[in-house]
């Protein structure tokens, strides 16, 4: 099994990849991103993980996601985070 970016490659087969994602705020500031990719939907099998710390993030307004939790998701997905670990 290999994960690519447009599936996963199952004996010869592409199966596209689950995906989960997640912001915390730790009490000091900042933001931690994480991504999950799985190969199935329960995610019973975790293909590959990646977290990004964020050292500044927006204040907290509400119905304004856009500001405050889109940045740090883009690190996860768009290759710049700062720790990673793959399966």
């Amino acid at each position: 099994m290999h994960a690519t970016e447009d599936g996963i490659d199952i004996g010869g087969s592409r199966t596209p990849p689950f995906a989960a994602v997640d912001v915390h705020y730790p009490a000091s500031g900042g933001a931690l991103a994480a991504l999950v990719l799985a190969g199935d939907r329960t995610f019973s099998q975790v293909l590959a993980q990646k977290t990004v710390f964020v050292p500044q993030v927006a204040a907290y307004v509400p119905g304004q996601l856009f500001q405050r939790e889109l940045p740090p998701l883009r690190g996860p997905h768009g290759g710049h985070g700062d720790r990673t670990a793959g399966h």
